[in-house]
C-alpha cells in the first residue's frame, strides 16, 4: 500500500498518529506550505541558466501531489529520529542491518 494523503484522512486516528497533526490542521499550514514549495523549489528550477524545457516539461516526480509532498515530509522527520534511536542499545551499527 502506498501512503497517500487522500487515503489516510479517511483513518483521522492514524493520520493523527502518522503526522502529529489533525486533518484540520495539516490543511490549514498545506497552503503556507504550497506556497513556500513553489517560491524555494519550482521557482528557482524554472529561472535556471540553460533551461531546456517549458514549466511543466519533463518527468514527474515520484510525489507528483503537494499533498502527498507534505505528508512524506512530516511522516519522515516523525518517524526517522525514532528508527535511529532504536539502533542505540544494539552493538552493531546501522549499516550492518539488512533493511527491505
Amino acid at each position: 500500500m502506498r501512503l497517500s494523503y487522500t487515503q489516510l484522512i479517511k483513518r483521522p486516528a492514524m493520520f493523527q498518529r502518522l503526522t502529529g497533526l489533525s486533518v484540520k490542521e495539516f490543511e490549514q499550514l498545506l497552503a503556507p506550505f504550497s506556497a513556500q514549495y513553489e517560491q524555494l523549489v519550482i521557482g528557482p528550477r524554472l529561472k535556471a541558466a540553460g533551461r531546456v524545457r517549458a514549466g511543466g516539461g519533463g518527468q514527474k516526480g515520484l510525489i507528483p501531489a503537494i499533498e502527498d509532498k507534505m505528508l512524506f515530509i512530516l511522516v519522515y522527520t516523525r518517524i526517522y529520529p525514532l528508527s535511529l534511536t532504536l539502533f542505540l542499545p544494539c552493538e552493531r551499527s546501522k549499516a550492518q542491518f539488512k533493511v527491505q
